[in-house]
């Protein structure tokens, strides 16, 4: 397994034990609220979802500055070799994948400096990394969106979705701003 594709593994690994968490807590809930068995899979339905949107929108974090984290340090992942769909859909990309495959083997190596943060990034920028990422969150909002349609329209429906969209859109503006 190479580098890129372990780190890959161990990454999604990593946030797949995070999501199932998600899962069981809103399947918890709605079995205590008395959801039939349709509605509880809807609720999984929509966990699964939402928590793969707001991971995508933290991998594209990890490549754009943002001042709305100000914690956050830009390509954190990247530099401790775990990569996320952004720098995946690059290593796979004919033109620029081979350049982003050897950045992250000299990281590993240690015979990169801080100076390849602004080469990654446009590595990723010109595969379209970015781009993609986005629509792979419209693709999860759409089916987190989905999951709520058994459900008769509340407060707490609206609210749900809400957060699907607030996510969403601030990836879409992290990425347009950068």
């Amino acid at each position: 397994m190479k580098i890129w594709e372990r780190g890959a593994y161990e990454l999604q690994t990593q946030k797949k034990l995070i999501l199932l968490d998600e899962e069981e807590a809103c399947e918890a809930g709605a079995y205590e609220g008395k959801c039939s068995d349709n509605e509880i899979s809807a609720i999984k339905r929509y966990a699964e979802n939402f928590g793969l949107i707001f991971q995508l929108r933290d991998d594209l974090m990890d490549f754009l500055p943002t001042g709305d984290l100000p914690g956050k340090i830009v390509h954190n992942d990247f530099w401790n070799g775990y990569y996320t769909l952004p720098a995946i859909h690059t290593f796979s990309d004919c033109r620029y994948g081979a350049e982003l495959r050897q950045i992250a083997m000299d990281i590993k190596n240690g015979l990169y400096s801080e100076l390849a943060d602004d080469r990654i990034a446009e590595l990723i920028s010109a595969s379209n990394g970015f781009q993609y990422t986005l629509r792979m969150m419209d693709e999860y909002a759409k089916e987190a969106k989905e999951g709520l349609d058994v459900f008769k329209d509340s407060t707490a429906r609206q609210k749900l979705l809400e957060l699907v969209e607030t996510v969403r859109l601030n990836a879409h503006k992290i990425v347009s701003d950068y």
